[in-house]
């Protein structure tokens, strides 16, 4: 399924899928484009934590380049993060693990994909995606993700800051004050 759908991005930015097949002991896995270069989040860290402003704006411009021919199928990454950007040795930005991006059927509610509830970083998700709002989840989502990606990128750490993953998602949450 990844690969079916990392294939679907059309961009030059997308990693090619150019085979998958099953191992005799019954493993399932891709044969992927290979790349040379770094994460987003390894060049922060190898650059002190934080990059020059007009660096992370022409890679969070690429990145959302890349993120256009997606979501013009209807497919939203849903895991937009500093790891899941790739910089090659000759600076183009690529987009990785599209492992849990799910394709929505037109005309259709129904979400093809794994199951809901443990999908995405908690530290750049979007308050509908931390609440398992599955059916609201779009472009918006992967739009939400690249703000905390480029704030990240800018500030040195992320939009939201807890212990655990579960504190990070309740920091991400909306707070409703009841009223009687």
């Amino acid at each position: 399924r990844e690969g079916c759908v990392a294939n679907k991005v059309e961009h030059r930015g997308g990693v090619g899928v150019l085979d998958d097949a099953v191992d005799e002991d019954g493993s399932v896995f891709l044969v992927m484009e290979l790349l040379e270069g770094e994460t987003l989040e390894a060049r922060c860290q190898r650059q002190g934590g934080r990059l020059a402003p007009a660096d992370a704006l022409v890679i969070i411009h690429a990145l959302l380049d890349v993120l256009a021919s997606p979501h013009q199928h209807g497919v939203p990454h849903r895991d937009v993060t500093p790891s899941n950007v790739f910089v090659t040795h000759e600076g183009a930005v690529k987009l990785l693990d599209f492992g849990i991006a799910r394709l929505r059927e037109p005309d259709s509610e129904a979400i093809t994909g794994s199951v809901p509830g443990t999908l995405g970083t908690p530290g750049f998700m979007p308050p509908e995606q931390a609440r398992g709002l599955w059916q609201e989840l779009d472009a918006r989502t992967d739009l939400w993700a690249v703000g905390a990606v480029l704030y990240r990128t800018l500030a040195g750490r992320s939009v939201h800051v807890g212990r655990t993953p579960s504190e990070l998602l309740w920091y991400g949450l909306p707070i409703r004050l009841q009223t009687q």
